[in-house]
């Protein structure tokens, strides 16, 4: 099969469910601080044969690149008649939050006019352990090569050792995460029945995302350690990873889940969040609103005067478009009729880059 192809109507102000859905997928991703990777220079070398079944026949190669939130690439960018081709890009890819996995999966194909188009081989590319910039090969699934330069944006600093002080806490709301265990995860790499987890936490409208790393062989892995965590009131989604280890697949997707932390008063309390393929997490938290934003003052009681704006990382709050007051809906298409400008060619635009 093709890859996909998701059709977009602008002229309609009126868009039904699928086209909303669309635009707050496009909003996600471009709400919390991202990370990119920037792919080029491009080779690759296979021996798969146009007629895989009969070996024979020259390919029309072309690549597709997919990180765990965005997938990039162009069927119209094919190669003729070539087992070597060379693809210049650039290709900007979003590897998504700060703490997402560093993991691109290579992806050949090849253009039929008469048929659906047909996959050649595909391959990891897990940059996690590489430096911000370089150029490296890596092997594909069927013997052939990919030789590529990287450059990385956006990748973190490293966390500080645990019981240190967290600095993403926004405002007086105190959210802490003091356990996450998860119990009965699958075996998501076959025979061998590894399970390597680890748990990341992003929020729904404000820029968190906190990642419990990797346990070896771990089934029901527990971390104990106590987090600051900026308070969403909107909630947080909750994926548990299985970490790949370098075995070639790429870390595979336990399941994800939306929790909101109800106030404790500074107790504490356990969510739980089930997956579909088996498991269970739990997340025990204490969360303290008191004097929180949005509580009203007494009347009579003296008011203090504004003070300087608080220094920090900047807050980005979500909104669900269609309950926007009439301005701001003309701001967000105008901004996005923006983003949607070719500065450099045909599909050039950021917004293409994103849509992936």
């Amino acid at each position: 099969l093709k890859p996909p192809l998701e059709l977009w109507d602008w002229n309609n102000p009126s868009l039904e469910p699928w086209g909303w859905a669309l635009l707050a997928r496009l909003a996600a991703s471009t709400s919390m601080a991202s990370k990119t990777v920037t792919l080029s220079a491009v080779a690759v070398s296979t021996s798969v044969n146009e007629d895989q079944q009969r070996q024979r026949y020259t390919p029309d190669p072309y690549i597709f690149f997919k990180s765990h939130r965005a997938t990039v690439g162009r069927r119209e960018d094919r190669q003729m008649n070539s087992f070597t081709p060379s693809f210049t890009g650039p290709y900007r890819l979003s590897l998504g939050g700060p703490q997402d996995a560093e993991q691109i999966e290579a992806e050949v194909w090849d253009f039929d006019t008469s048929s659906a188009d047909d996959l050649m081989e595909r391959g990891l590319i897990d940059l996690g352990a590489e430096p911000l910039e370089g150029s490296k090969s890596f092997a594909l699934s069927r013997g052939g090569q990919i030789t590529l330069t990287w450059r990385i944006e956006g990748r973190p600093e490293p966390s500080p050792p645990a019981g240190e002080p967290s600095s993403q806490q926004l405002g007086p709301a105190k959210l802490l995460i003091k356990r996450v265990q998860a119990s009965q995860l699958p075996q998501l790499d076959g025979r061998s029945g590894v399970v390597d987890p680890y748990v990341l936490l992003m929020g729904k409208s404000r820029e968190v995302q906190e990642r419990w790393d990797h346990q070896q062989n771990q089934a029901s892995p527990e971390w104990v350690e106590t987090r600051e965590v900026a308070f969403d009131p909107e909630g947080y989604s909750v994926e548990a990873w299985d970490y790949d280890f370098g075995r070639g697949n790429g870390d595979d997707i336990f399941g994800r889940g939306d929790v909101i932390f109800e106030p404790t008063g500074g107790a504490d309390a356990i969510v739980n969040i089930s997956f579909p393929l088996g498991g269970l997490l739990q997340v025990t938290y204490s969360l303290d609103v008191g004097g929180s934003s949005g509580e009203e003052v007494p009347t009579g009681e003296p008011v203090d005067e504004p003070g300087p704006p608080p220094q920090g990382p900047t807050v980005v709050v979500r909104k669900e478009i269609r309950k926007m007051p009439a301005e701001e809906q003309q701001r967000f298409v105008a901004a996005l009729e923006k983003v949607m400008e070719n500065q450099g060619g045909p599909q050039t635009s950021e917004y293409f880059r994103i849509a992936g």
